[in-house]
């Protein structure tokens, strides 16, 4: 099983060790952890004019989007953040990072 920690998403523009739920959700269910990891995945390149996402990520459009679905985001700040990182990812100051869990279990 694998799954996102939104609450690690940290993103850099230039201007703790968290835990995971997931080791807790399978025990819960009934499973034996047999092995757990977590990996934080980091995008420091991104060319906005050729790609709308950095490879292997969504697209910052669709993080503000989300954003303002989850009141992080207002909407009328919308269009400034996605602003915000297409200039700063223009002029090599981009950097994202999110960490993802992952554990293997099997039933007793």
């Amino acid at each position: 099983m694998i799954d996102t920690d939104w609450s690690t998403l940290a993103i850099d523009v230039g201007d703790n060790d968290l835990a995971s739920r997931l080791p807790d959700l399978v025990q819960t269910a009934g499973l034996t952890p047999l092995a757990k990891t977590a990996q934080a995945h980091t995008w420091t390149e991104r060319n906005p004019d050729e790609f709308p996402a950095p490879d292997g990520c969504f697209s910052m459009e669709s993080l503000a989007d989300d954003l303002v679905t989850a009141n992080q985001l207002a909407p009328e700040e919308l269009a400034a953040f996605v602003s915000t990182i297409r200039t700063a990812a223009l002029r090599n100051q981009f950097s994202i990072s999110l960490t993802m869990f992952a554990v293997i279990a099997a039933t007793p």
